[in-house]
């Protein structure tokens, strides 16, 4: 290999230990080829929603292969972090990631208590939820669909009497999604968000390509 090439092979990667882990890892840098890869899902399409959630699922995989392993949701934001500090030097957004836990949620429906229990997904979970919402809704995705995702990816279980519903039955999760109102919905993605407050500076970063174009 050419030295100079060399030189910024080496130049182009960043080392660092991950704060959740501990694991040491060596990624490498957002470069030109990967920049204009984001570009391609920033671009107007026929279905938005579809573009945004096959960046989700582009950006995970990216990062489970940089990573090399199946990392969870805290260290994946604290890749996403390092990325967009080291593109932009001069925006650079402080934010200590430390362990977070979801507390329980119960949601009562016509009189019986629905216990949500919560966990931060691993990017296996997140990319097999991904996997089912693009192969099952394709270029007739809505809203209502992306936030299956985003709310669904976090609950481990759902409890009702001596029942429990696994989040990983990915489709009989969204069963019961389906049969849940708005109000409902709002008030999970609220204590969803509520819960993950002291991260929230750097959450943004995984459903924007248009943060890391320098």
């Amino acid at each position: 290999m050419n030295a100079i090439i060399q030189k910024l092979s080496e130049l182009s990667k960043l080392n660092f230990t991950l704060p959740i882990s501990n694991q040491s890892v060596e990624i490498s840098k957002i470069n030109l080829e990967l920049q204009s890869k984001f570009e391609d899902f920033a671009r107007t399409v026929d279905n938005q929603l579809t573009a945004s959630t096959k960046y989700l699922q582009f950006i995970n995989n990216h990062i489970r292969r940089e990573a090399k392993g199946n990392i969870g949701y805290l260290d994946k934001l604290y890749i996403l972090q390092q990325w967009f500090n080291d593109v932009k030097p001069d925006e650079q957004v402080e934010c200590e990631i430390t362990d977070i836990q979801i507390p329980d949620y119960t949601l009562t429906i016509e009189g019986a208590d629905f216990i949500f229990k919560f966990e931060l997904p691993e990017i296996a979970k997140e990319l097999a939820y991904l996997k089912y919402i693009i192969e099952t809704k394709k270029d007739e995705m809505k809203s209502v669909d992306a936030l299956f995702y985003f709310i669904f990816r976090f609950v481990h279980t759902v409890e009702v009497d001596t029942d429990e519903l696994k989040a990983e039955d990915i489709e009989t999760a969204e069963t019961l999604y389906r049969y849940l109102s708005m109000n409902k919905i709002t008030s999970i993605t609220n204590h969803i968000d509520k819960a993950l407050e002291p991260i929230q500076p750097v959450r943004n970063f995984e459903v924007d390509p248009r943060v890391f174009f320098a």
